[in-house]
This record gives C-alpha cells, structure tokens and sequence, in this order.
C-alpha cells in the first residue's frame, strides 16, 4: 500500500472507519493480536464514547498473562473496556489455551 493510498483510503474517504463501524455491530473474539494502541482499538473507543454503551455488543479478546503484572493487566484491561473489549486472560501453550477455550465454548 503506498502513502497515497493509505491517505485515500484512510483520511480522505472514511473507508477503514465505514469498515470498523460494520465491524463492531457483531460480537468478535480477538485472537493472536495483543490489541495495543492501534487504529482499530482508536475507532472502537470512539465508537464506545459516542454511544449509548448499553445497546453495543460486547467484545472478547483472548491475551497472555503470562508476562503481566497484575497491574499491567488491571491497566489493560481498562484501556479495552473503553473499546467494549473484554480480555479473557491464559497461561500457558496459546494454542492449547485457545483449543480449550473453543472446546467450553462448543460445550455451552
């Protein structure tokens, strides 16, 4: 992608935010990505702040504890309920951990 394009796409005509809007009306589950401060998160936050939050889904990220203090993660955690994500926090294996949780899911 050149910097024009990202320009039209992203400044000029509002596509990605269009996008992130559609996005963010279904539940979605975060996996493989540590949601740091990035534009989705920005355009989700947005979102959150100009809208009645009672009448937005929720949304689920699952992130490692491993390497997180208890801070870090009570911080975290409050940066992403400010985008109505809600982290679901593991130890351990990543894959083992979201098999896991994909098989309690099926359960229920």
């Amino acid at each position: 992608m050149t910097a024009s394009d990202y320009s039209k796409h992203y400044d000029e005509n509002n596509d990605f935010k269009e996008c992130i809007k559609a996005l963010f009306n279904q539940s979605m589950i975060f996996l493989g990505c540590s949601l740091s401060a990035d534009r989705v998160i920005s355009e989700f936050t947005e979102i959150v702040a100009s809208t009645d939050q009672d009448n937005l889904p929720k949304h689920y990220a699952f992130l490692s504890c491993q390497n997180l203090e208890k801070n870090d993660r009570k911080e975290k955690r409050e940066s992403l309920n400010k985008a109505n994500i809600y982290p679901i926090w593991y130890k351990g294996d990543h894959d083992e951990c979201i098999e896991a949780l994909f098989e309690k899911l099926a359960e229920e």
